[in-house]
């Protein structure tokens, strides 16, 4: 969890279980952005936990692509770009059935993006 991250969520647990009497108080007390911990209060996920509805792969067809990227690249194949992109494309098209449906082409650099242990 980003240092960040972990005091949004600590002010958050602190201020719930009335250890400051004001948002205020706990956003002080824990160096974090006012909005943000009003935001958090009022339900918002963090961008972390965020699920786009316009996602095409399911969590699992995710988990699935990061584990055979770590997978090649432990056997000495590299991973490059182009291989991902169509193992997730082999993915949507069993997942959907439909090849009208297709990754966009800057996608694999934003998938990349959300696992950072994979940045190439």
């Amino acid at each position: 969890m980003a240092s960040n991250e972990a005091r949004i969520v600590l002010a958050l647990q602190a201020y719930q279980r009335n250890e400051f009497r004001s948002v205020r108080a706990a956003t002080i007390a824990f160096e974090v952005v006012p909005k943000t911990l009003g935001r958090r209060l009022r339900g918002t996920p963090s961008k972390l936990d965020f699920t786009s509805p316009h996602r095409k792969l399911t969590s699992t067809e995710e988990t699935t692509i990061v584990n055979w990227i770590k997978s090649i690249d432990q056997r000495g194949m590299p991973p490059t770009q182009s291989l991902i992109h169509q193992m997730a494309e082999i993915l949507l098209k069993q997942h959907v059935g439909s090849i009208l449906l297709k990754l966009g082409a800057n996608w694999v650099g934003r998938f990349i993006s959300r696992y950072p242990d994979l940045r190439m």
